[in-house]
């Protein structure tokens, strides 16, 4: 749990004690909706009985929750030979033919992007590294992210297609480490912007301050009384609108006419996240949203409230809750008996699941990417054998929330995507932030993440080094850490550059 989490619910936890326990709490409005732009949705199944129990009610007209891989082929199949999207993806392509690059598409290949928060900067490196030595994994015909891989999706998605021009970078830090410094193993070129979408996806983490990324609702100096009284005010430390802004210019019209073209070709972009409202998860199709953007004759209608809804997705995604408020979203789920629309709040998919992989049985080529550690740390790091002597109530919550019920959640998630690869005829490449080397007992890929060292500004220190600058100034940061950021993005991009996975399977003999 981060510093801005842990202090939230001790002043949630003062409050009351404070006030009296007969306090009741301020009921708080939703927030405005993002865009009247509806999203494409299906529902995620997270365990055996919701799958089961949706294929049972499948014949009454709902869709069949499981199985979201194999119904978005079919509906992209569908629409493609519609006449009204042959005619749109056609007027489509002539109309952007500098936006497609001509690249194999593997109808068994998915890539799969977890949650993980600031930590997501790993992810961001380590594709940047794959791209530098021509290894990415080859045209998935799915890419789904989560939480903070909700907003590497698109970037993945794109990886191998030409930069569109439109997109814009005035948010760009010129005092961000990564844009002068990003060397990984083989001492390469920082990023650079415009160049490639992964390149694009690494800058978009790159940050000199946290107020890049997040306004926070109270400075970080503040009291836990104060963040507490705020937060029950206001339903949330901080917002997101800096990132926001930052995607929007990124998410440009060219890019979601790309994203549409991508669609025509039968691949499709999915992110998850949790609906507050209904308590499902749902997989939000970008590719059929952007799609939505154009008419039969491939002219925009609406691209700004798709542009909207489209970025809102990215942010509803990644809102975790007490951080950030919730997102509002219009959308409609495929296959649903009267195709109803509903406008429900949404929160970080990662409350449901750490990753998804839709329902199949012919995934042959999977890439997990997992954007933190899958560890549950001791109790007391700096003497894990002892049993703890005293608690306090932050730090109980930290434990229990975070080391506990969010580590089971994603290794509960990744154990499922590893059961539905048919590793009889396929591979799974897995990475994950740690240097531990589950292809063999004990072996080890290069120091462990806060151990990497990281050469920028003049100076090589180690991340866990980089973090204590961060942390050594008034007014820290208290979720985005900019410089250990920086290092972890060059730490991914070393591991990318050497092809470093944490797990193979089958193992390669």
């Amino acid at each position: 749990m981060n510093t801005m989490m842990r202090k939230a619910w001790l002043g949630i936890l003062l409050v009351p004690m404070l006030a009296g326990c007969a306090l009741k709490l301020p009921q708080i409005d939703r927030p405005a909706l993002a865009s009247q732009a509806v999203i494409p949705a299906h529902p995620i199944a997270v365990n055996s009985n919701e799958l089961f129990a949706a294929r049972a009610v499948a014949t009454s007209g709902r869709p069949a929750t499981g199985s979201i891989y194999a119904r978005s082929r079919r509906l992209l199949a569908a629409d493609h030979a519609d006449g009204a999207n042959a005619a749109k993806c056609a007027a489509l392509a002539a109309a952007h033919p500098a936006l497609t690059r001509d690249v194999p598409m593997r109808k068994d290949a998915i890539v799969v992007l977890s949650g993980g928060g600031a930590h997501g900067t790993f992810g961001a490196g380590l594709l940047l590294g794959l791209q530098d030595v021509g290894a990415l994994p080859e045209e998935a015909q799915i890419v789904t992210g989560i939480s903070t891989g909700a907003l590497q999706a698109t970037f993945v998605f794109l990886a191998r297609q030409p930069v569109p021009a439109d997109r814009t970078y005035g948010w760009l830090n010129p005092g961000a480490l990564a844009v002068h410094a990003l060397p990984g193993a083989i001492g390469a070129s920082p990023p650079v912007p415009g160049h490639s979408s992964l390149e694009d996806l690494a800058l978009a983490y790159a940050i000199h301050d946290e107020a890049e990324i997040a306004h926070l609702t109270v400075p970080g100096s503040s009291g836990l009384l104060t963040k507490g009284l705020t937060l029950i005010e206001q339903g949330a430390l901080a917002d997101l609108t800096p990132l926001r802004t930052r995607l929007r210019d990124l998410i440009s019209p060219d890019t979601i006419a790309q994203i549409a073209l991508q669609g025509c070709a039968q691949r499709a972009l999915l992110i998850g996240a949790a609906d507050y409202d209904d308590g499902n998860g749902y997989a939000l199709d970008l590719t059929r949203l952007a799609l939505s953007a154009f008419d039969r004759d491939g002219q925009a209608v609406g691209m700004d409230a798709v542009r909207d809804a489209y970025v809102a997705a990215m942010i509803a995604s990644s809102s975790v809750p007490v951080q950030t408020l919730p997102v509002q979203l219009r959308f409609a789920v495929i296959g649903e008996a009267g195709q109803s629309v509903h406008q429900h709040m949404f929160i970080d998919g990662g409350a449901k699941v750490g990753v998804f992989v839709p329902d199949r049985t012919d995934a042959r080529a999977v890439t997990l990417l997992v954007n933190t550690s899958l560890a549950t740390s001791p109790a007391d790091p700096a003497n894990p054998p002892v049993a703890t002597a005293k608690w306090d109530v932050a730090s109980f919550l930290d434990r229990i929330v975070e080391d506990i019920l969010e580590t089971q959640i994603y290794n509960l998630s990744v154990g499922l995507v590893q059961d539905r690869v048919d590793l009889a005829q396929g591979q799974l490449h897995m990475a994950y932030l740690s240097n531990h080397d589950d292809n063999t007992a004990t072996g080890t890929l290069g120091p462990a993440p806060a151990d990497h060292v990281y050469a920028a500004n003049g100076t090589r220190q180690t991340c866990t080094a980089w973090q204590a600058v961060d942390v050594s100034v008034p007014n820290p940061p208290q979720q985005y850490f900019p410089d250990y950021m920086a290092c972890l993005i060059d730490y991914g991009r070393s591991r990318g550059q050497q092809q470093q996975w944490n797990l193979i399977l089958p193992a390669a003999k």
